[in-house]
C-alpha cells in the first residue's frame, strides 16, 4: 500500500514538473506588410467547383517534397511552365 501511494505521489510530482516546464506559444507576426494572407489569418483554403479546372498551369513539385505535401508562402515550388512561356519568379497565381 505504501509503495502504491509513493508511486502515485511521484507520478503527480513528475506530472506537475512537466506541466510547469511547458512554454506558451507566441503568435508570429509578419515582418513585412501583408501582401498575401498570413497562415494564421487563413481559416480554410482551397475551393470547390463544378467546372473543369484548367490543365494549362500545374504545380509539379516543391522543395522537400519527399515528406512535405503542403506548401506555404515563400516555399520554393516547381510549375509545369517556365520563363519561355512568360512565367517569372515571384508571380502570383
Amino acid at each position: 500500500m505504501r509503495a502504491t501511494v509513493a508511486g502515485l505521489c511521484l507520478s503527480l510530482a513528475f506530472g506537475a514538473a512537466t506541466c510547469m516546464g511547458q512554454e506558451a506559444k507566441v503568435a508570429v507576426t509578419p515582418a513585412e506588410p501583408l501582401s498575401q494572407p498570413w497562415p494564421t489569418s487563413v481559416y480554410c483554403s482551397g475551393f470547390y467547383t463544378s467546372q473543369r479546372v484548367s490543365d494549362e498551369l500545374r504545380l509539379v513539385s516543391g522543395e522537400q517534397s519527399e515528406y512535405k505535401i503542403t506548401f506555404a508562402w515563400r516555399d520554393i515550388v516547381y510549375l509545369s511552365k517556365g520563363a519561355n512561356q512568360g512565367i517569372k519568379a515571384g508571380d502570383r497565381f
